[in-house]
């Protein structure tokens, strides 16, 4: 197979790596540290609001099952909770190898509308509808000129034209040699829609702990094989102790990628979730949160999409009278050199009503 991606004169795009996430890593938990010395307790905790709720945003991955860390706790019976959150990510992987070759530069935005429904005590039942956005953004100025600012490598970013927007995947294995994600930009387009359950299995709400099932299915849209139905079942736990909270989750993603995919897709993938919550404070929470997966694809030799996924967040949230709650996080790879995207805000806000 020969050389289809080229960023620079004489330096091929294997040079290109992520911003180091353990740098990112360390400095934001040492923030978090500062904070929780700094700022006085108030009169009482912070009621739990974790885990941080994220998900992968690598732009083949979404093309899949990938889940959202959420709590173990199911809504409250007769309860009505509903869910708007938004994912802003700046995207820059690129491989050149013999067999392969990938290139995604651009920025995407993804959007959900969810509704959850306690239908008993121990039962919530739920739907979730995906928008997605994708074009040639406006961040790649301020990600380069931060990095230079603290010399951290630029991930080749000074040698791609700022705003562009590019998702090329080139294989061997691949019909054609080539996949075709979409037409060029798209503006709040269908992403998906998902119903799902969770079934609590052990403790209640309001104790310290608490286990719980969770089943979904997810049907695809968009201009990428529309219709295609794949699925997650997991488990998440909660543990609480005074002003802290231990958030964890763990579960088997099934996959039904678009045909043409099929020869690099894995037929499922094991992922998995660990959060800190810290409610020293009356009205906001801090959470670190670390989240990643076993592969979703196969039959590449190097680059980014060899590896694994695995995020680090770092995150704010709380709870507001009226039922309304809300998070704002920020998410930074701890591998660079795997699929997981480097640059990713967070936010969502909620509410619950009902008795």
């Amino acid at each position: 197979m020969g050389l289809r991606v080229r960023m620079t004169r004489g330096r091929p795009p294997l040079c290109i790596w992520a911003a180091p996430g353990t740098a990112l890593a360390l400095a934001g938990t040492a923030g978090v540290l500062l904070a929780l010395l700094i700022f006085p307790p108030g009169a009482a905790a912070q009621e739990s609001v974790g885990p941080l709720r994220t998900s992968e945003q690598n732009p083949l991955y979404r093309l899949l099952y990938v889940p959202e860390t959420e709590p173990a706790a199911p809504v409250r019976e007769g309860a009505l909770r509903f869910e708007l959150s938004s994912s802003y990510s700046n995207i820059l992987e690129a491989s050149n190898r013999a067999s392969h070759a990938h290139l995604f530069d651009l920025e995407q935005m993804t959007n959900s509308l969810a509704v959850r429904y306690g239908w008993t005590d121990a039962l919530e039942v739920g739907a979730r509808m995906g928008l997605y956005t994708g074009w040639g953004g406006f961040l790649d100025p301020f990600i380069s000129g931060f990095h230079n600012f603290f010399r951290l490598p630029n991930g080749g970013r000074g040698q791609r034209p700022d705003g562009a927007y590019v998702l090329l995947l080139e294989h061997d294995e691949l019909e054609g040699g080539r996949f075709e994600f979409d037409p060029g930009e798209r503006i709040l387009s269908l992403e998906d829609f998902r119903v799902f359950a969770k079934w609590r299995l052990r403790g209640r709400s309001g104790d310290g702990s608490l286990l719980s099932l969770r089943a979904g299915l997810r049907r695809s849209a968009g201009p990428v094989a529309a219709g295609r139905i794949d699925g997650a079942v997991s488990v998440h736990g909660r543990l609480s102790r005074g002003v802290v909270v231990l958030h964890g989750s763990g579960g088997l993603a099934l996959t039904d990628p678009p045909p043409k995919l099929e020869p690099l897709v894995s037929p499922q993938a094991v992922f998995a979730s660990g959060t800190l919550e810290y409610r020293r404070w009356s009205a906001v929470s801090a959470m670190v949160q670390v989240r990643g997966s076993t592969s979703y694809v196969r039959g590449f030799t190097g680059g980014e999409l060899k590896g694994f996924p695995l995020n680090i967040a770092f995150g704010l949230g709380g709870t507001r009278a009226g039922g309304w709650g809300w998070q704002v996080s920020f998410s930074e790879d701890l591998i660079p050199s795997g699929p997981a995207i480097d640059f990713t805000v967070d936010a969502e806000v909620s509410r619950e009503v009902g008795p």
